[in-house]
């Protein structure tokens, strides 16, 4: 199976060792040499051996699936193809089917469905809450939010969730949320300030109007008073006339 280019071996091995309990991950690629190159691989060449790397499991999880977390409780969940857990905080499930585990909790059970059958997405469901100090799971049962994607090893497959209570999440939006109610008080707070600066603005303008036209008006009445006043004191006879109209004013 390994003598062909296009081909390569990821699998997930028990090595034979002081540590039998230690699971590994196996990286097996084929190798071709041209022949009379020495420094080249061509793959058009003769097969020329394979290479074995093996990486593991629990320095491959430590230093890529354990930190991995977005939240100060929320943490990563590795299971196979079977539902076997490979790695949780808590250890007690290590090695167990985490699908017979979690047979009180179907929502959980069905984002697991999907993990397996090879689905990314999000979800949310109950499970036992989980102590960082003991790194234990409690009866305390609470809201969760995942997210998990699919990893095709070789022929073991497997899937990484990541996940953390609902709670954690409302904490992350909290602050946003508060600073956008803020920035919207200020903004309407403003525009309340600059409709009643203009509001009160109006208000004196058309005060000041109508007195400028009041005081226009007594002035303008107070000149015809005069005016009239002048022409009934002349001993004479006075006609005022429209000449274009061809009217009689006076």
């Amino acid at each position: 199976e390994m003598t062909r280019a296009d081909t390569f071996t990821l699998a997930l091995v028990d090595p034979i060792g002081l540590e039998t309990d230690k699971k590994a991950i196996l990286i097996a690629v084929p190798m071709f040499a041209h022949p009379g190159e020495v420094n080249k691989i061509s793959f058009s060449g003769a097969f020329s051996g394979i290479v074995f790397c093996t990486l593991e499991l629990d320095h491959f999880i430590k230093n890529l699936i354990a930190p991995l977390k977005y939240s100060k409780t929320g943490h990563a969940l590795l299971i196979d193809d079977q539902y076997k857990v490979l790695w949780m905080p808590d250890k007690s499930f290590f090695g167990k089917s985490l699908y017979e585990e979690t047979a009180k909790f179907p929502d959980f059970q069905n984002i697991l469905e999907k993990m397996v059958s090879g689905e990314s997405g999000t979800g949310e469901f109950s499970f036992y809450n989980l102590d960082n100090a003991s790194h234990k799971v409690t009866e305390d049962v609470g809201e969760k939010l995942i997210a998990y994607d699919f990893i095709n090893l070789g022929y073991r497959p497997w899937a990484l969730g990541l996940w953390a209570p609902k709670k954690d999440a409302e904490e992350l939006i909290h602050s946003p949320y508060v600073n956008h109610l803020i920035l919207l008080i200020c903004i309407i707070g403003t525009t309340v300030l600059v409709l009643t600066y203009t509001i009160i603005m109006a208000f004196r303008y058309n005060k000041n109007l109508k007195m400028e036209v009041e005081a226009k008006t007594n002035e303008l009445t107070n000149s015809n008073l005069r005016l009239l006043n002048v022409l009934e004191s002349l001993n004479a006879t006075v006609i005022i006339a429209a000449i274009e109209r061809c009217e009689l004013l006076l």
